[in-house]
């Protein structure tokens, strides 16, 4: 199994629950406990950016601002007003527990959000005492972090992150029922920027004739499908049940074995993340090379190594570069 890491915002968060139980603890067995009020101070108090729970905790929606201040007030030593969490938090169970949801989620990273939503799933009411709104926190965090249920007609589709070699190497992107041919639900070709910066570079590689000239077609139609739209927005192309979508975000956590220097390694923590984003969708890699379907693969991705047979074009036409 591949180990997961901590994202830049998850592991601010537990730094900051780590340095919180050095502090003497009024009536804690060791220094791996946190007194609960102890503990959510700590969170409100990591400094921006390095994580977006402290901002959330700070909106009156998320968290009464009165208790939420008498809150803090008493953890540096004044005069307790308001509720107080009870009960301790042991940090070596918060953290195994936490590691052992992200691994279920086939997440790419740990991230705030298994954090939190370890925290409320085992200190929830305690939480809710403090006049800290669980839920309203929880969906606050997803709505930064663009996590949510997909829609029925997003589930009905297979997401296809498709690697260059495919839109350079395989038969023209545009002129093939890939759903068809490849026994899967209506496709969504999905190009994130590693691809669509290949891709450009490919176009002003003139030692590659052959290959310049498909880059030169296939940006210049990605062009002309999406330009009327909003960007990120699902475009059909000529063949039904094949849709087009170019994606603007680079993906935030590289899983183990990856690296942001190649683009193939980029397009599947794009695709794994896609999936971890929109829990239940289809999401596949699709590539005319070894390497992205090896690394999807190992990852726990579903992967399409392209068939000799839907490879180069033989149409002209799709050809041309114009």
């Amino acid at each position: 199994m591949i180990r997961l890491e901590y994202d830049a915002g998850a592991a601010a968060l537990i730094r900051a629950l780590e340095e919180a139980a050095k502090a003497p603890n009024e009536g804690g067995t060791s220094r791996h406990q946190l007194r609960m009020d102890r503990a959510v101070i700590a969170l409100l108090r990591v400094p921006a950016p390095s994580a977006v729970v402290p901002e959330l905790l700070r909106e009156s929606g998320v968290w009464n601002p009165v208790s939420r201040d008498g809150l803090a007030v008493y953890v540096d030593g004044g005069s307790q007003t308001v509720m107080s969490g009870q009960g301790y938090l042991s940090l070596l169970d918060t953290t195994t527990a936490i590691r052992r949801l992200a691994e279920r989620e086939g997440a790419p990273a740990i991230t705030e959000w298994h954090v939190i939503r370890e925290l409320i799933h085992s200190r929830g009411q305690e939480l809710a005492n403090m006049q800290l709104y669980p839920a309203v926190l929880l969906r606050r965090l997803e709505e930064e972090l663009d996590i949510r249920e997909p829609t029925v007609a997003e589930i009905a589709r297979t997401w296809c992150f498709c690697d260059t070699a495919f839109f350079l190497e395989g038969k023209y992107f545009t002129k093939v029922a890939w759903h068809t041919v490849l026994n899967l639900n209506p496709v969504v070709l999905v190009v994130p920027p590693a691809i669509m910066d290949e891709l450009d570079d490919w176009r002003s590689n003139a030692q590659r004739p052959r290959q310049q000239k498909r880059a030169r077609a296939v940006v210049r139609e990605m062009d002309q499908l999406t330009g009327s739209h909003p960007h990120g927005e699902l475009v059909g192309t000529e063949t039904a049940g094949v849709e087009l979508l170019r994606i603007g975000w680079e993906p935030r956590n590289i899983p183990e074995g990856l690296t942001r220097t190649l683009a193939d390694d980029r397009l599947v923590a794009s695709a794994l993340e896609h999936r971890w984003r929109r829990p239940g969708l289809d999401v596949q890699v699709l590539t005319v090379d070894r390497g992205p379907y090896e690394k999807a693969r190992r990852l726990g991705l579903q992967a399409v190594y392209l068939p000799e047979d839907l490879r180069r074009d033989s149409d002209k036409k799709a050809e041309s570069a114009g």
